[in-house]
């Protein structure tokens, strides 16, 4: 039987104990899902690992010591079912406020934290807020750089982002897997079986 979080931490060091205290006191409305939420911690001498359990399979991350508290705190939100930024795509998790993507454990890579320019995230962004469907390339070049829709701007910066991203992202960049594109735009591909 898994224990409860509370469980899990009391038989914890206590430097380990408070640094997961003190996290859960900078978001008290959200502690008590926390809580209660199917996640388990489980620290090692280079990281600490959260995996939750549930309908399907386990869902791990893991964070290199030291851990960032930031990072750790939306994870956790989001793997108790209170938090919506954290966006998957693919193997990843995207934070598009922390402008980064974490594969996630257990993917063929391993975890890997990888860091995006501010332009890149705002375009996978859009790209997720609209996945699965196709964003036209006018509507991309207009939330993301400014340029007006319908002004026939001639310009490969977006080509360009999307080659750079998929750079970063796909294991294979010219068979991609994660970021696909159509005669319009491009689109987040549907995660695969």
């Amino acid at each position: 039987m898994t224990k409860t979080f509370d469980e899990q931490i009391q038989i914890w060091p206590a430097d380990r104990r408070s640094f997961i205290e003190a996290v859960l006191a900078t978001i008290p409305e959200q502690a008590g899902a926390l809580r209660a939420a199917p996640v388990t911690i489980t620290w090692t001498d280079m990281d600490l690992r959260l995996t939750r359990f549930g309908p399907g399979p386990a869902e791990e991350q893991i964070f290199p010591l030291p851990v960032r508290a930031g990072a750790l705190i939306r994870t956790m939100l989001v793997m108790a079912g209170e938090s919506s930024s954290l966006k998957r795509i693919g193997p990843f998790s995207f934070d598009p406020a922390d402008a980064r993507l974490v594969r996630r454990a257990g993917a063929q890579h391993g975890s890997q934290d990888i860091r995006l320019t501010e332009k890149e995230a705002a375009l996978l962004s859009v790209l997720a807020e609209h996945a699965p469907e196709t964003v036209d390339r006018d509507i991309l070049l207009d939330e993301v750089w400014g340029y007006k829709r319908g002004r026939g701007i001639d310009t490969h910066t977006l080509e360009t982002h999307i080659y750079r991203l998929r750079q970063k992202l796909e294991t294979d960049p010219s068979d991609p897997q994660i970021i696909g594109s159509t005669e319009n735009g491009y689109l987040i591909l549907p995660a695969g079986p």
